[in-house]
């Protein structure tokens, strides 16, 4: 029997005009990210549906198939970049951007295939942002993806265009305001919680610092000469008519390039022209800085970059700038570790320093490994072992569950791991804490799977992950791991991983294995089981995983060390 149609919400940014269709169309309102859930609370909206079945192996499936979509247009385009920028035949362009285009546009395709298959409304009411997929923002692509599924199954269907913010412009860094002698160029987006630690590092390095400020996600850096921003019209301007024609001239083959590789998947004209113009403008101001950088350091050349892995914006124009000028790069992730491929190597002089607890090399778009470093992050290691004489609190620590609104897994299964590892759990007569992410966790939804007080999760999410740590006696991470886990295991808490799916590498690598294992939850129960009966055993397991997270920190420099050498 066919249900009530269906308004489909993809991000929180369509909830306010879901709220106007509903009465409108007597329609109930779908959510296929749960993550949503909690946002629904904030808008006039009654309880909604909820897919919470999505087949992890389809969106691991999109994830991968993003990349190598993403790198092979960025191989495309480059011979025609070069022809602006020497340097970016090497240096892969708006990688990132396109990666994230492609994943959104495959992540919601594979997840409307299956909500299509098994929903049956009389009608499907599809939201439709006006605005272009831009990094960071919310777009058309969700709803079309929708709409493509809908046309090929011949289910009836009505498409609803609205306005949402967008985060991207057309500012770039302005060079104008940076110090006349710069030594170490520094561009530092999504850099949030190591700003500061970073900011002192650089202050302590001794060298002339100039921080080219980013359009989206920039950090501050008290201190130290940052360059603003500046709109690309006025860098026009300050550019000769013989190197803006250049650019120019590759509008044309750059966007029938750019339509190609994108065709197959926007399959209306006036939406991919849309796109493909946005796409280009990103691009074409990504040329405007490189012409900019060359103009304004002609003569007295920074002698070393300094980048977050996270590219925002620009990393095309100055790993590109990098590659022409042999200078050397040295890259920090945005999060403690390098879990998602950075650029090609070719060309570039290029160190990475991440966090020791890292799980596998840093690699290029191909996949090879990079020269990498440990780097000596903030926060006191233990030296000490850190005894308890039983295992008697399991604390259990949670991660995201969606990437760009795309659910990254099936949540009934996901919670039903979750019940399991808490009937187990008091089965061994264990008192069990949860920390859940408030941002990244649909508490009321998994509060009613589990059969306990929502109030008991948010109890959990006050204070810091180092203070839940030590009222616990053993942390355990859930599915994916979270960086958080390094600050736990440097302070000498035991930890484990609890495994309920496949991880991609952009999962796994966050937590090294060889120190934290992972493991199904079968044997995890049988290994608590262990622990809990045999408190010799529990303190040699913690002993013995302390000497190995020291081991892996061993060679740890600060950022300034790894900045003079």
């Amino acid at each position: 029997m066919p249900m009530p149609g269906l308004i489909a919400v993809a991000h929180r940014l369509d909830l306010p005009s879901a709220a106007l269709l509903v009465e409108q169309q007597q329609a109930r309102v779908l959510l296929v990210d749960p993550l949503n859930h909690a946002r629904v609370l904030h808008h006039p909206l009654p309880e909604p549906e909820v897919y919470t079945r999505v087949d992890p192996a389809a969106t691991r499936a999109a994830a991968i198939d993003a990349q190598a979509r993403a790198l092979a247009l960025s191989r495309a385009l480059a011979p025609l970049l070069q022809r602006l920028a020497p340097g970016a035949d090497v240096v892969p362009w708006s990688a990132h951007r396109f990666q994230q285009f492609f994943w959104t546009a495959l992540g919601y395709r594979a997840v409307w295939q299956q909500a299509t298959a098994e929903l049956r409304p009389e009608h499907w009411h599809v939201l439709l942002p006006r605005q272009p997929h831009r990094y960071g923002a919310h777009s058309f692509v969700p709803g079309l993806m929708l709409v493509e599924q809908l046309r090929a199954r011949g289910l009836p269907h009505t498409a609803y265009s609205f306005d949402v913010p967008t985060l991207e412009g057309s500012q770039l860094p302005d060079l104008r305001q940076l110090p006349g002698d710069v030594e170490l160029l520094c561009h530092l987006p999504t850099c949030f919680h190591d700003a500061e630690y970073f900011r002192q590092e650089l202050l302590a390095s001794g060298l002339r610092c100039g921080v080219l400020s980013a359009e989206v996600y920039d950090v501050a850096l008290e201190g130290l000469p940052a360059s603003g921003l500046v709109d690309s019209a006025v860098v026009r301007g300050l550019l000769p008519p013989a190197a803006l024609a250049l650019l120019d001239e590759l509008a044309a083959p750059v966007c029938a390039l750019l339509r190609a590789h994108l065709q197959p998947l926007l399959l209306n004209a006036n939406f991919l022209e849309t796109q493909v113009q946005a796409l280009w403008q990103a691009l074409q101001a990504q040329g405007l800085l490189c012409l900019w950088l060359e103009q304004h350091f002609a003569g007295r050349l920074p002698r070393r970059l300094l980048l977050s892995n996270h590219d925002s914006t620009v990393h095309g124009a100055l790993l590109s700038f990098a590659a022409r000028h042999r200078l050397p790069v040295t890259m920090v992730p945005h999060s403690k570790v390098f879990n998602q491929p950075v650029f090609n190597s070719d060309g570039l002089q290029v160190q990475c320093l991440h966090h020791g607890l890292q799980d596998g090399p840093c690699v290029d778009l191909g996949g090879r490994a990079l020269l990498a470093q440990r780097l000596a992050f903030p926060g006191a290691w233990q030296q000490e072992e850190v005894t308890a004489p039983r295992l008697a609190t399991v604390g259990v620590v949670l991660n995201g569950l969606s990437a760009n609104g795309v659910s990254l897994l099936n949540f009934e299964d996901y919670a039903a791991g979750l019940r399991q590892l808490a009937e187990g759990c008091r089965a061994l007569g264990l008192a069990l804490r949860w920390r859940i992410r408030m941002a990244e966790t649909p508490a009321l939804l998994l509060a009613e799977r589990l059969g306990v007080p929502a109030d008991d999760l948010f109890a959990g999410a006050q204070g810091s992950l180092l203070d839940f740590g030590r009222g616990c006696d053993l942390v355990i991470g859930y599915d994916a791991p979270t960086s958080g886990l390094h600050e736990l295991l440097g302070a000498g808490l035991a930890v484990l991983q609890a495994e309920i799916r496949p991880l991609a590498g952009d999962e796994w690598s966050i937590v090294d294995a060889g120190v934290a294992p992972r493991m199904n939850l079968v044997e995890l129960l049988a290994r608590l089981r262990l622990l809990a009966a045999n408190p010799a055993y529990f303190r040699d397991f913690r002993a013995g995983q302390h000497r190995l997270v020291l081991a892996r920190q061993e060679g740890a420099q600060p950022l300034r060390h790894w900045l003079r050498h």
